[in-house]
């Protein structure tokens, strides 16, 4: 244990060996983004993920400890898995949906693909293509069943929405027009599956930060309040600052001790940790 307080947890080790002291179904959530694969060096750990000798490994490698994760989530707990591809010789290697297969394999639902889109993804200077500014985020879930609020994302209507309006007054000519009684809902629209969120960088942590809005949409709308939130690649703690901002609970672990240092003096610092935990 590297810290503990009423609400947060942080352990200092593997991503397995944190997932395996879990107890069998006690996680709501799962929010995590783990090491691309052969992206960057993290610190020469041998342990350390992404630096496997192919994509094969890596992949087998994050399916293995979902695995095990699949046996701490509760029955309707769901999994939101953030992964950036590769390029090998020019071309894609499809990690994330080779990711996203094998865990179907494995038993998890794939209940959705969000396309996360960088509007200030960083430039490339290629000319034989289109640029890259985009990730995948896979929903999973253990059952058909799941937890899931959509309130908390619905996005507030704008524009002209002369169609539903057409669709309101019964004023549709077309076989796939919507018609009968207008259903739309006042608090907003579901916010479908391309989500256009900035990247944040932050100090102190690897470039590859997630940020905080992502990991909010994901914990608000597939934990409840008071449910616990799990990432077993803890980083700079966002998804810790996510869930305890939005009243739940949060254990979450890394190998390095650095991090979990840096997120106590940072990201849960600002009014959301009791600094009573006990530190190690």
């Amino acid at each position: 244990m590297f810290y503990e307080s009423h609400d947060v947890r942080l352990l200092l080790g593997s991503a397995w060996d944190v997932a395996a002291s879990l107890d069998d179904d006690s996680v709501d959530c799962v929010v995590t983004s783990p090491p691309y694969w052969r992206l960057r060096d993290y610190g020469g750990r041998p342990e350390q993920w992404g630096q496997e000798r192919s994509v094969g490994q890596y992949v087998d490698r994050i399916v293995g400890l979902f695995g095990l994760i699949f046996r701490k989530m509760k029955p309707e707990g769901v999994v939101w898995l953030n992964l950036g591809d590769k390029r090998v010789d020019g071309q894609l290697c499809g990690v994330p949906w080779m990711v996203a297969k094998d865990l179907q394999t494995d038993g998890w639902h794939l209940r959705s693909a969000v396309v996360w889109q960088k509007p200030n993804g960083m430039p490339e200077s290629c000319t034989d293509r289109v640029s890259q500014n985009y990730e995948h985020v896979f929903m999973l879930t253990r059952g058909k069943e799941h937890y899931f609020d959509l309130d908390p994302l619905r996005v507030m209507y704008d524009g002209d929405r002369s169609a539903s309006r057409r669709a309101r007054s019964g004023h549709t000519n077309k076989g796939n027009s919507a018609t009968g009684v207008w259903s739309g809902e006042h608090s907003g629209r579901n916010p479908g599956s391309v989500w256009s969120i900035p990247t944040q960088p932050f100090p102190g942590a690897h470039e590859a930060v997630m940020p905080l809005e992502l990991a909010r949409r994901c914990v608000v709308s597939s934990c409840p309040e008071g449910g616990l939130v799990f990432d077993p690649f803890h980083g700079s703690g966002t998804t810790a600052q996510a869930a305890v901002e939005s009243g739940r609970r949060y254990v979450g672990g890394d190998i390095n001790d650095g991090y979990l240092r840096l997120s106590l003096d940072t990201r849960l610092q600002n009014g959301t940790l009791d600094l009573g935990g006990a530190l190690s």
